[in-house]
Formats: C-alpha cells, sequence, structure tokens
C-alpha cells in the first residue's frame, strides 16, 4: 500500500497486487477551484452547480478534479480527456484501462484508492461528538446493554 501527499503531474506507475492511497483536504483557495473546475467534464459541472450550498459544490469539484488529476499520473493523459462511464449505482469508472479506483469523502477530506487487480472500496466518515451518549443510551438500550 502507497499512502501518498506527493505532488502531482508525473507519470506514476502502479506495481501488481499493490494500493495506492491518496488524500485531499477539500479546503482550498478559490484559484484552485477555478483550476480544477476547468479540467471537469460538461456532465461534473452540470451535477457540481445542483449543490445548494457553495461549500459542497466546491468540495466535489475539488473531489472530482483530483481525482483526474491522480488518474492522469498513472495513465499518461491529460485529465481533462479522461472519460467516465457510469454504474448502474452512478460511480464512475474508466472502461478499457487496467486502472480501478474509488474515491470518499467526508466533510474537508477526501481518499481515493487505486490499483490494477480488483475491485477496491475505500470508505471515510467524520466522526462527531455526541455530547448526548448518556442520554441516548439510557432511552434506547435495555438495562442490561446500558450496563
Amino acid at each position: 500500500m502507497f499512502f501518498s501527499h506527493l505532488p502531482l503531474g508525473q507519470k506514476l506507475e502502479l506495481s501488481p497486487n499493490h494500493v495506492h492511497i491518496w488524500s485531499k483536504n477539500l479546503k482550498s483557495p478559490p484559484s484552485e477551484i477555478e483550476e480544477l473546475s476547468k479540467i471537469l467534464s460538461s456532465d461534473e459541472i452540470d451535477r457540481a452547480n445542483k449543490f445548494y450550498f457553495e461549500r459542497d459544490k466546491n468540495r466535489f469539484i475539488i473531489a472530482r478534479g483530483t481525482l483526474r488529476k491522480i488518474l492522469s499520473c498513472y495513465l499518461n493523459i491529460e485529465p481533462k480527456k479522461l472519460q467516465f462511464t457510469y454504474s448502474e449505482r452512478g460511480k464512475p469508472y474508466l472502461p478499457d484501462t487496467s486502472i480501478l479506483f474509488n474515491l470518499s469523502h467526508s466533510q474537508d477530506l477526501a481518499l481515493y484508492a487505486i490499483t490494477t487487480v480488483n475491485l477496491i472500496g475505500i470508505d471515510l466518515e467524520y466522526i462527531r461528538p455526541m455530547n448526548d451518549a448518556e442520554a441516548l443510551a439510557k432511552r434506547f438500550f435495555t438495562s442490561q446493554e446500558y450496563k
């Protein structure tokens, strides 16, 4: 497994049976959001524009634009030229390549998993503090569970 914060733009190789994990902070300056929006497809721009909150729109642009930049390093193709196909569940994939990937994001962080061997998944969840955990436990747990 390879976890990277490396700068993008260089040709990357993926050895058999390896998984590369990338992370991206989704808080970015307006200049980066503008740059990344230029490499999205028209359907990705349409999807971004459907978000009600600007924050969510920007997170989508950053996450999807970064995905394009990462994949372009493995495929040696310009990020804008990548053409995704979508599964029945709406998951993007790249037909006719050996690259398999998955993306997960929560709050201000995105994770990307890249491999060539099997379908892959990655998951990320924001854990919010629960100030009322004791009251919830008392209300919903059996007396045995509450102990």
